[in-house]
């Protein structure tokens, strides 16, 4: 368990020319600090707790939480309720393999096929060194594998849906954005797709699946 929290000295300048509000610097640099955070950036965190831990209103953590997401600091998965802290692991490296192995099963317990969870993959890629070896090329080869499922799915999906004039045009549009997004941090999280193991050729979990890269 985390027993403390870094913040980069910039970070006050930086809330200053994102222009966030009080309640947004406030829960940006709880989220850098929180008893909630863990080693990977990315967990569960229910408007709930900010409530109790920021005495703040349930408009009030919302809209703090939606201020943080338009300046690019987390992405949300608001059906899940799981949070990435965006460039965490930048600024908290993994200091050894050790601690990247203790890392895994927090990365497992992500819902595979959310923003959430391909920009942790991201992430994660940037400290290859500091995993088991292969680790992190079989979880990017996950990340590849739900990427195209997620594009074919989205794809055949709007195609059924809409008029013949229109479908060729709203399928390209669609899957550009999926390509887009599951290959940058700039994700969006509503309706996201939660994938079974046995739609990415594994066992079906449901909406729980996992990593599950050993």
């Amino acid at each position: 368990m985390r027993t403390y929290g870094t913040i980069r000295n910039t970070f006050w300048a930086d809330a200053k020319d994102l222009r966030l509000s009080r309640n947004a610097t406030l829960l940006a640099a709880f989220l850098q600090t929180s008893p909630h955070t863990n080693s990977t950036g990315c967990f569960r965190l229910p408007v709930a707790y900010l409530m109790d831990d920021l005495s703040l209103s349930h408009e009030e953590a919302t809209a703090a939480l939606g201020e943080l997401e338009k300046a690019a600091i987390i992405v949300r998965c608001h059906v899940t309720n799981w949070t990435l802290i965006i460039n965490f692991l930048r600024d908290n490296r993994p200091a050894n393999t050790k601690v990247g192995k203790s890392m895994i099963p927090l990365i497992e317990a992500v819902p595979v096929g959310t923003a959430v969870w391909f920009g942790l993959v991201d992430g994660v890629s940037l400290h290859a060194d500091k995993f088991p070896e292969g680790y992190v090329i079989r979880l990017l080869e996950l990340r590849d594998t739900v990427s195209r499922q997620v594009r074919e799915t989205v794809s055949e999906t709007v195609c059924d849906t809409v008029s013949p004039v229109r479908s060729d045009t709203v399928c390209q549009t669609v899957c550009h954005t999926v390509e887009r997004n599951s290959g940058t941090h700039e994700h969006e999280h509503e309706h996201e797709p939660f994938l079974t193991r046995e739609d990415v050729g594994g066992d079906d979990r449901g909406l729980t699946a996992r990593g599950g890269v050993h």
